[in-house]
């Protein structure tokens, strides 16, 4: 295993360079508005998405190598379905069950197909992740989410 791989420091430097040019010009960005104070800015998110951008590039290009295992597409195919079977429940299960009792069904079934067996836990992580996601978008951010209605 050797230390500097030139290929894996070409593809992070290009990945880096991109990353903090894209970041540049997301600090640089002109609002058409000014935000109250305590208020978020338009342009926070993406800042934030480029700055971890730019730390996973620096991370891949300074992380210790490993020899990649690879898994056959046969023996992941089933639970790739399962999974994307449970995102499409979730999307259509929202409007009718709301938030919450969908996204806690989809993640007992996410964690059911990756062999997840312990289904106090597995309950428990659930519901208190759909419950932080929701307080985090209905009270932080003040974005309505879709709530019970079987009509």
């Amino acid at each position: 295993m050797k230390f500097f791989d030139s290929k894996r420091f070409l593809i992070g430097a290009i990945f880096l360079a991109f990353g903090l040019f894209m970041l540049h010009e997301a600090i640089t960005f002109e609002c058409s508005y000014t935000p109250e104070q305590f208020s978020l800015h338009p342009m926070d998110f993406p800042k934030g998405v480029l700055i971890l951008w730019c730390l996973l590039s620096v991370i891949y290009i300074v992380a210790p190598r490993k020899p990649v295992v690879y898994i056959s597409l046969t023996h992941v195919a089933p639970q790739l379905i399962k999974t994307v079977l449970a995102i499409a429940f979730f999307i259509l299960a929202l409007r009718h069950v709301g938030f919450i009792l969908s996204g806690i069904l989809m993640l007992l079934a996410i964690f059911h197909t990756l062999d997840y067996r312990d289904l106090r836990k597995g309950i428990l992580i659930s519901v208190f992740s759909i419950i932080l996601i929701w307080t985090i978008f209905v009270h932080l951010l003040q974005i309505p989410l879709p709530q019970f209605s079987l009509i």
